[in-house]
């Protein structure tokens, strides 16, 4: 799951997420940056399986204008 709210994510007892700090409304990031968007997936993919129950990973290093 891909979550912009990790508090409610952890509340609803997701059992993994990565979190973006992106804003609400572009959660990969800014609208028609099809490389920030790529970029974004990749890391979700990258991670979501070395993620155990329970666990929200942030995208600090990938927050787009």
């Amino acid at each position: 799951m891909l979550t912009l709210l990790p508090e409610a994510t952890r509340q609803l007892g997701v059992p993994r997420a990565v979190y973006s700090s992106q804003k609400i409304g572009s959660p990969v990031g800014r609208p028609h940056q099809r490389e920030e968007h790529i970029d974004t997936l990749k890391t979700c993919l990258k991670v979501v399986d070395k993620l155990e129950k329970g666990m929200i990973y942030h995208t600090s290093s990938q927050t787009y204008g």
